[in-house]
């Protein structure tokens, strides 16, 4: 009987998303444009993603896990976070432009979509 209490009340609760950092890669990866791919290798792109994530949880915002109870809604803010990426990037001598952080970051914002780890627009607020 208690299992099949348990087996109920998890099935009722929503999934948590789970963010895979190779997964992300070749996610991200597969979807870039050509002139992306062209330039940025798989391992530019983790490196990208790390440090987006990394930005992220450095700026309080929820990681990828999904967001936590009590937090307020928060936006994607993409010019502060290319900046930070950027900032990465440059500390580590990887040669990578404003825009194709942009594109690795809008792609990454489909995988947080896809595994269910950020909603969409909330109502009411304007979008971004």
């Amino acid at each position: 009987m208690a299992v099949g209490r348990e087996a109920f009340t998890l099935s009722a609760q929503p999934k948590q998303a789970h963010f895979d950092l190779e997964e992300a890669v070749n996610f991200v990866a597969d979807r870039l444009p050509d002139e992306v791919t062209a330039i940025l290798t798989f391992d530019d792109v983790r490196s990208v993603l790390r440090w987006h994530i990394e930005y992220l949880r450095d700026r309080g915002r929820p990681g990828p896990a999904g967001p936590e109870r009590g937090r307020a809604p928060w936006s994607w803010e993409d010019d502060e976070g290319v900046a930070w990426v950027l900032g990465k990037a440059d500390e580590v001598g990887l040669e990578v432009t404003d825009v194709e952080v942009a594109i690795v970051l809008d792609v990454e914002l489909e995988y947080f979509q896809a595994i269910g780890a950020i909603g969409g627009e909330a109502p009411g607020l304007p979008p971004v």
